[in-house]
């Protein structure tokens, strides 16, 4: 997608395929273009081809779950597409997801959310998958099994089958090679000690924001405060993690879109 188009102009352009991060993406138009294996649910292209009435009607989906971000959509969202895109590198995959375009720009292309295809069965969760907070499993069965921000693919609740503990986490990626010297904070500023923290196989990591910054909730209590680590820090968060993983949604959509004039 060229970076001048204009916003108004990109529903023209979602007949092509574009690239955004590495990452490719092909704008489906009915379910013909579906491959083999592949499948969404039924209203999906028929939002795609409702303009801005299929983003009210997206957005209302999504508000009993996350009422923040679904507030945010209908102000800043122009549009709703089924698209193929490119999951990972090595090994190349691809998905079918939910596209929803944003007056947003990441690096002069338009930023989108990505919701994955309802998992109502829970096909992939893990096995604590019943102690994760009931509004993110409402989420997966209902409207999205995951919803990030593209083409960043963070932020929000990753797919039921990619929720890991904390220590699972820290093997793949590393971020648990300084343990030494994490520093842990509660809610409020205190600091405290590890021991006082929920241990590793209880902390499930259900967001990120970037590689080295990961947000988490303790199975034994999935309503209580969700808990952030980045660097060498621990911090406990003032809200559960549904609220959180709603609440950062809705301000990366609000900020990105923000004039820069207004912004600063």
């Amino acid at each position: 997608m060229p970076s001048n188009l204009p916003y108004d102009d990109v529903p023209q352009a979602l007949q092509t395929v574009t690239r955004s991060r590495g990452r490719t993406v092909e704008y489906l138009r009915h379910e013909g273009e579906l491959r083999p294996g592949e499948s969404v649910p039924d209203h999906w292209f028929d939002l795609a081809s409702s303009g801005h009435a299929g983003v009210r009607r997206a957005a209302d989906a999504l508000r009993d779950h996350f009422p923040d971000t679904a507030t945010a959509m209908t102000k800043l969202v122009t549009d709703v597409k089924v698209a193929r895109f490119s999951l990972s590198m090595n090994p190349p995959r691809t998905a079918v997801g939910l596209f929803y375009l944003t007056r947003a720009k990441d690096d002069g292309r338009p930023l989108a959310l990505l919701g994955f295809p309802p998992n109502p069965s829970a096909v992939g969760a893990p096995p604590f998958w019943p102690t994760v907070a009931a509004r993110l499993r409402g989420l997966a069965a209902d409207v999205h099994d995951g919803l990030l921000v593209y083409p960043q693919l963070d932020c929000g609740p990753v797919p039921s089958a990619y929720l890991q503990t904390l220590d699972m986490y820290a093997q793949n990626n590393a971020i648990l090679d300084n343990a030494d010297s994490v520093e842990a904070y509660l809610e409020d500023g205190r600091p405290v000690d590890l021991p006082e923290v929920p241990p590793p196989p209880r902390m499930v990591v259900a967001a990120n924001n970037g590689i080295n910054t990961v947000f988490m909730f303790d199975t034994s209590d999935p309503q209580g405060n969700a808990w952030s680590f980045g660097e060498t820090v621990l911090l406990q968060s003032p809200l559960p993690i549904d609220t959180l993983l709603d609440d950062m949604i809705a301000e990366r959509l609000i900020s990105s879109c923000r004039p820069v004039d207004s912004a600063r």
